[in-house]
């Protein structure tokens, strides 16, 4: 049941299912209306609360268990969405050993310590 769900992920939020409805900007008796009539939202509202937990409406129709990115896990996605040039770290990171990747992060740290000195 959609209640079920959005009561879970509510949870791993920290937040009450009325408190979440209200800042997605829906009623608040709406939660109750999910767990009185087993009705799922569709839409729009699907669009806002899948948008709010960061989800996929997939995800948030799912019957699968999932675990809500943390703050600085959606910030770093965002950071890699937005920034080309992060987002071009990134992908030449896709082959890259372990190695190859310490070497890099250390190459960036002192460029930053450098650019600090000077």
């Amino acid at each position: 049941m959609f209640y079920d769900r959005y009561v879970e992920l509510c949870e791993q939020k920290g937040v009450t299912p009325t408190a979440a409805a209200l800042e997605i900007g829906l009623s608040k008796a709406t939660p109750t209306k999910w767990k009185r009539s087993g009705a799922t939202p569709s839409g729009d509202n699907l669009k806002k609360i899948a948008a709010y937990f960061g989800i996929t409406e997939s995800e948030l129709l799912s019957e699968e268990k999932i675990q809500l990115a943390t703050n600085k896990q959606v910030e770093l996605r965002e950071n890699i969405r937005d920034n080309y040039a992060t987002r071009a770290l990134f992908e030449a990171m896709v082959d890259a050993t372990d190695a190859d990747i310490l070497a890099a992060a250390a190459t960036i740290q002192r460029l930053k310590e450098e650019r600090n000195i000077g």
